[in-house]
């Protein structure tokens, strides 16, 4: 009887130290669950985040496109320009020579009107004092 209380309260003590053990490991695998949860929820932020950056990266890499065409488009317009500019500054810089030859003409003209202005009063004079003297004889 000593004996069966003996083995009876081993018994009972190893299903102590079972259901503390169980209880243990309920409580760790409550603890592990609840990890996992936080684990997958963070998985799940991250994946959201994740897309969110890629729509955003896909948006950017849409606009850095179409700046770059605007951009070459604004360079071909400022070479197109630039040809322009070239080609009117030749074209100003031709008639500014035409200009000066033509003012240097005209200068030389004036001149020339000048002297032959000058020779017309001289001969009118002469021809004024032949006159005269044609008239006194």
């Amino acid at each position: 009887l000593f004996r069966s209380q003996q083995h009876l309260q081993d018994m009972e003590e190893q299903l102590e130290a079972e259901e503390a053990a169980r209880q243990k490991l309920q409580l760790e695998r409550v603890s592990t669950e609840g990890k996992l949860k936080k684990m997958e929820e963070v998985i799940l932020l991250l994946e959201d985040q994740n897309s969110k950056l890629s729509k955003e990266k896909k948006l950017m890499e849409e606009r850095i496109t179409d700046y770059t065409s605007h951009m070459t488009e604004e360079e071909e317009k400022v070479k197109s320009l630039n040809k322009l500019r070239t080609k009117y500054e030749a074209v100003i810089a031709d008639m500014e020579d035409r200009l000066k030859k033509e003012e240097k003409s005209r200068q030389e003209m004036e001149k020339v009107k000048r002297k032959l202005d000058g020779e017309t009063t001289d001969l009118q004079d002469q021809l004024l004092e032949l006159q005269q003297q044609i008239g006194r004889a």
